[in-house]
């Protein structure tokens, strides 16, 4: 059965909608189907091919009657009689029963002269329909050119008496001017929206692809979906657009500026605004300044005191369908709808205001709409149109006055985008501002920026006190003085106790459960922790927990985190393991995101302390999948456990993607700091798995063209020591010895005992590498007593190429108490098991064999002298002997049996080999 009464109404180029046809199948059982949006966004197409769609996969389906209204239909009887022709019609297709038979009744009141009641024509018109004995559709599109009333009122009368076998499906583009409400409580009304009917991506890229082939590049498909929202007719005007000849570069940066192009303004025009009144158009022009429309915002707009004007304009820009957009929050009732304008025509509305109105208007209009985003607390929007009105003076005050409660709120990232908006001189010359942006730079790594605007503050506050009271003064020196502490945290130079008085000073300027006040105290227990005060140290983190209370909210999240650092810098890991739990239950209960990424960073480093790597690994995971809103310590916590958690090449592939997700936020915010950090973690990455060279042109990457490591984080600095460790090329060694020397001298006089260890392992791979055993061992001997001390010696477990230089030390008796837990069987061995590829011993200390050395072990297992050696390698017989004594210091052993035993057990020869069948010869 062919259906011509809405076949025709079919594109050939016609995109499949398997998705909207689902959704019209569930609501097609319904009596009433009501599809509303503005033109152009496919109502016709969508009902037709969902029609056709049934009769394809159905093979029946009821008798359809489709008519589109006209300004014919606005009266009755014109309206009437169309409507049952072609409902008789589509019977006699079905079922050819003769069109005479249908609707006797109905036909003859319309023939009769004289008035007709719309509702009694209704209710036999019903009637008819019931007496038929087929299912019928009828489909009224274009509704919204009837204005009739009598129509309207037939329409509606007709709706509220529908029989079984008539179903009604209504498209239009304004509301109907009667209301439905009865039908929708009574479960007989379903709806079709804007939302249903818009294009998803694929079915955008389909109808494009459909007009101009494949030629299109991806990224303007994505950029068209996103101005166009997914606009039926303005996807198909910029294919016809593209079709002749304009470029698609051109095309991309006109619509990436919110530019539309010719046939969509056009179309916008003509099919749109120029139908509306005066007084409409420029009500839309006007409020296309905003972003939501409201009642309220649209008053402030237009000057309207009272609103009523706004509201009678607002109404009948929604009821009319001109590409409004509903927003309607699911917990909210309808009273509390706002709306904005669709992107295109929004762009279009903008671009016919700038050209029609003065500029001196215009900044009027902005003017107003800032100081009702001011007064509305929408600060966001209120800065953005104080600029615009080219009141930059009063943008930049109008975030002044909120920049300590974001601070107190920690909402970084809005101060961040609140910031982005004024100019470098306008925030460098307001100390508030300045102080907010230190704070970003500290939060993105961008430490040389940090330190450029603390020393201009200084400056700057010399010339400024005369603006600000005594309190407000008082209040900015001492957030000044916390924020060069926190930066002497990252960078240093560490503080003396000496610098412990301003921050003394701001723990009684600012309340103990404000920012300012939790920071303070955080700040000086730090301060105090460092100069090896720590009795100081807790008893200003638990004073301030007595006088707030320990509860889950951000100022006890504050101090306990201020804590933890502490503790985790100086070294006290037993405090530090002991109190993270407590503080990831509390960030979880209190639901901040900040604290929460903390908490978890804090806890995958105490798991991996603890030995528990799977742990380690997912607390870590957990702080990566934040990384968009996660300061810049935490994720260098996490990237470093998730990568030491690696075990194969598929997981350091997955760390990878992780890596380069971070460093693309940190290109976006321009951190040269976690650019910095990010690569040197990559460095670390390959070495774990053995690629040594990849690792190697990470780590190269970090050096200055001066020679210098632009890495100040100290996790970047031991990671690239780390990778740099594994060059054979003499440059790379001599410089990583001479960073890292400098950097242990560094530490050694600071209490700074987990960096002292990470960095002195990687010089005791450097010492290792030069056979400079003694430097090796003296050096491991000191890192030994201080691991032991505070409970740090998961990496020396961790690390094979120390085992040999172990058992040398446990000889001394001295030290054998101190070396004994690191020689544990069962601690080697699970040391070992965690990491089988590149941390296993024939790994390790194969790195750290020439290749030479490599050559003489071969032979030397199979039981040569060293002439023997000397005749088989072509070398001096005195060279021999210095490979084999670097051989047995690297081992570990003092003769060549053990030094061929050895080899055997760490699986450095091939296992066939011959072993030592000669007399052992001392060295």
């Amino acid at each position: 059965m062919t259906l011509p009464s809405f076949s025709a109404h079919l594109p050939a180029d016609l995109v499949e909608r398997s998705a909207l046809w689902r959704r019209l199948d569930a609501v097609g059982t319904y009596p009433v189907l009501l599809v509303t949006a503005p033109g152009g966004y496919g109502k016709t197409i969508a009902v037709a091919s969902w029609l056709e769609h049934r009769q394809r996969t159905d093979g029946e389906m009821p008798a359809v009657a489709w008519h589109s209204g006209t300004a014919l239909d606005n009266t009755l009887l014109v309206f009437c009689s169309t409507l049952v022709s072609k409902l008789c019609e589509a019977v006699h297709c079905s079922t050819m029963c003769p069109v005479d038979g249908c609707f006797v009744r109905t036909r003859q009141l319309l023939g009769v002269q004289g008035v007709l009641v719309p509702g009694h024509l209704a209710a036999v018109f019903c009637e008819d329909a019931a007496a038929l004995s087929i299912c019928m559709e009828l489909v009224l599109d274009d509704y919204h050119e009837i204005h009739d009333s009598a129509v309207n009122e037939f329409v509606q009368s007709a709706l509220r008496r529908i029989p079984a076998n008539l179903r009604w499906r209504i498209l239009t583009r304004k509301k109907l001017a009667f209301s439905v409400a009865r039908l929708r409580s009574q479960n007989k009304l379903a709806s079709i929206t804007i939302h249903d009917l818009q294009l998803n991506v694929d079915e955008s890229n389909t109808l494009l692809r459909n007009m101009l082939g494949d030629s299109l590049l991806p990224e303007t498909l994505t950029t068209i979906h996103q101005q166009t929202e997914g606009w039926a007719a303005g996807i198909r005007l910029i294919g016809l657009a593209l079709c002749e000849r304009l470029d698609e570069r051109v095309l991309y940066n006109l619509l990436q500026r919110g530019q539309s192009i010719r046939y969509i303004s056009d179309y916008l025009m003509d099919e749109v605004l120029s139908q509306q009144p005066e007084e409409v158009q420029s009500f839309l022009l006007q409020t296309s300044l905003l972003m939501e429309l409201d009642v309220a915002a649209c008053a402030a707009v237009i000057d309207d005191e009272e609103g009523s004007k706004s509201r009678t304009l607002l109404d009948h820009v929604v009821n009319s369908g001109l590409f409004v957009i509903a927003s309607i929050p699911s917990d909210l009732s309808t009273t509390d709808v706002s709306y904005r304008y669709h992107t295109t025509f929004r762009s279009m509305l903008q671009a016919r205001l700038h050209s029609s109105f003065r500029p001196t208007q215009v900044t009027a209009l902005y003017r107003r709409i800032a100081a009702h985003m001011v007064k509305v607390g929408n600060i966001d929007f209120a800065i953005q149109s104080w600029l615009l009105a080219d009141a930059p003076e009063v943008a930049a005050a109008c975030l002044e006055a909120r920049t300590m409660a974001l601070m107190d709120h920690e909402d970084w990232p809005l101060l961040e985008r609140y910031l982005s908006y004024l100019s470098e001189s306008m925030i460098e010359n307001r100390p508030l501002l300045l102080l907010a942006k230190i704070w970003v730079c500290n939060l993105l790594g961008d430490f040389a920026c940090m330190r450029r605007l603390l020393d201009q503050s200084a400056t700057l506050l010399d010339t400024y006190p005369a603006r600000m009271d005594t309190l407000q003064l008082s209040q900015l020196q001492a957030a000044l003085a916390l924020a060069r502490v926190n930066y002497q945290q990252f960078s240093g130079p560490l503080p003396t106790l000496a610098e412990a008085a301003p921050l003394e000073s701001a723990t009684t300027t600012f309340l103990a459960n404000s920012y300012m006040g939790t920071l303070a105290r955080a700040a000086l227990s730090w301060v105090y922790s460092m100069n090896g005060e720590h009795e100081k140290s807790r008893r200003v983190i638990t004073n301030a927990l007595e006088s707030i209370g320990v509860k889950p909210n951000l100022p006890t999240l504050r101090l306990m985190h201020g804590f933890l650092i502490s503790t985790f810098s100086t070294g006290r890991l037993r405090e530090f393991i002991a109190n993270t739990s407590m503080y990831h239950e509390l960030a979880t209960q209190a639901g901040d995101p900040i604290q929460l990424i903390w908490a978890d960073a804090l806890c995958c480093y105490a798991a991996y302390l603890q030995n528990d790597d799977d742990r380690a690994a997912a607390h870590a995971r957990t702080v990566l999948e934040m990384a968009h809103i996660a300061p810049l310590a935490p994720l260098m916590i996490a990237m470093v456990q998730v990568v030491r958690s690696v075990r194969e090449q598929g997981e350091a592939q997955s760390v990878h993607r992780q890596i380069k997700m971070v460093r693309k936020q940190a290109e976006l915010r321009k951190s040269a700091g976690m650019l910095a950090a990010c690569n040197a973690i990559e460095a670390g990455l390959w070495v774990r798995i053995g690629h040594v060279e990849q690792a190697l042109r990470w780590a190269r990457s970090l050096l200055k063209p001066d020679g210098t490591l632009m890495a100040p984080l100290p996790v970047a600095q031991i990671y690239w020591l780390r990778c740099m460790a594994q060059s054979h090329d003499p440059a790379d060694l001599v410089q990583a010895q001479q960073f890292a020397e400098t950097l242990l001298l560094q530490y050694q006089g600071a209490n700074y005992p987990l960096q002292r260890i990470e960095v002195g392992l990687a010089l005791i791979r450097l010492y290792q590498l030069q056979n400079n055993q003694a430097a090796a061992l003296d050096l491991l001997a000191a890192l030994l007593q201080s691991a032991t001390t505070i409970g740090f010696m998961r990496p020396l477990m961790d690390d094979a190429t120390l085992w040999p230089l172990l058992h040398s030390l446990a000889k001394q008796p001295q030290l054998a108490a101190v070396v004994s837990p690191f020689l544990n069987e069962s601690t080697a061995t699970s040391a070992t098991a965690l990491h089988p590829t590149c941390d296993s011993a024939a790994h390790a200390i194969s790195t750290l064999l020439t290749a030479r050395e490599r050559d003489t072990l071969e032979l030397l297992v199979k039981g040569m002298t060293n002439h023997d050696i000397a005749q088989s390698l072509c070398i001096s017989p005195n060279t021999v002997r210095n490979h084999v004594v670097n051989i047995l210091n690297k081992l570990g052993v003092d003769s060549r049996h053990a030094a061929v035993a050895a080899a055997f057990q760490l699986g450095l020869v091939r296992a066939g080999s011959t072993s030592v069948d000669r007399q052992d010869r001392r060295i």
